[in-house]
């Protein structure tokens, strides 16, 4: 793919990637709001009005805002309001973006755009997942004051990011238990060779787990489950905002917690870029 107009509007690490890798390939590429990032300044722009017209395509980060007003734009200092100025000036565009109902939610308007997330498709998604859980088994070297090799280690949720992430634990050689609340994730687990909670009959009851890894986003792990915990575990809460852990009561009682949220642009943003431009390439007109 080459000879494509294309113009890359804030983001973090991943986007920097990205831009580069769309001009390896011989695109036209502008960005805007990437200003402190390390790309060659000549394929920075100074005004979004002009980048815009110049490219025919526009791709926006993920997450698209985490203030919910602007643009997420960590390597700019210029603010780009998500309004009705945005909105004009993005019509006509093919856009390219992760997580497209926060744009909606922030204005409704954009709904009209020809926008495409990038994020709602299975390879992203997958991909994604394990980046997460690589950079997770990372932190947990870093941050976990003891062997991961045969620690007990419990793993809420068993969707893409939590599969991954077990089977990669167990490798290592930890003893890893899956807590969910649907049958057949639980049937799967047990499948697999992992021991089993079934969030619907805790009992309000926790083994000595040494490690508690969440990646549900909604919460889980309540005052009330806590306190019941037998021995203070190291937590890692994967889930997007709110999280699944109650912060203030773990740091009450002192448990170790850390909410690490776009682990992928930390760890690997070359590698989560690929995946972002592998998917825009398939939809290219």
């Amino acid at each position: 793919m080459e000879n494509n107009k294309i113009l890359v509007v804030g983001g973090d690490n991943r986007l920097a990637y990205l831009a580069e890798s769309l001009i390896a390939d011989k695109n036209e590429v502008t960005t805007f709001g990437l200003e402190k990032s390390n790309l060659d300044n000549k394929y920075k722009s100074n005004s979004l009005t002009q980048a815009l017209k110049k490219s025919d395509y526009v791709v926006l980060c993920i997450p698209v805002s985490r203030d919910n007003k602007t643009i997420y734009s960590p390597f700019s200092d210029t603010v780009i309001p998500i309004d009705q100025g945005l909105f004009d000036k993005l019509k006509n565009k093919i856009i390219f973006c992760g997580l497209k109902d926060k744009l909606f939610n922030i204005n409704s308007s954009f709904k009209k755009l020809n926008i495409i997330d990038y994020a709602a498709n299975e390879e992203f998604l997958l991909k994604n997942a394990a980046l997460t859980a690589e950079g997770a088994i990372s932190i947990l070297i870093k941050e976990y004051k003891n062997c991961l090799f045969n620690s007990n280690c419990l793993i809420s949720g068993y969707g893409r990011i939590g599969k991954i992430l077990a089977h990669k634990l167990s490798l290592i050689g930890a003893k890893v238990t899956i807590l969910a609340r649907n049958k057949e994730s639980l049937l799967w687990a047990e499948i697999m060779g992992y021991n089993t909670l079934d969030l619907n009959n805790l009992n309000n009851s926790f083994d000595n787990y040494d490690i508690i890894v969440n990646t549900v986003p909604y919460l889980i792990f309540d005052k009330k489950i806590l306190n019941s915990f037998k021995k203070k575990p190291y937590m890692l809460d994967l889930a997007s905002v709110p999280g699944g852990i109650d912060f203030k009561e773990a740091k009450k009682l002192d448990i170790c917690v850390n909410h690490a949220l776009g682990i992928p642009s930390e760890f690997s943003p070359k590698a989560a870029s690929d995946i972002i431009k592998n998917i825009i390439y398939k939809n290219l007109t």
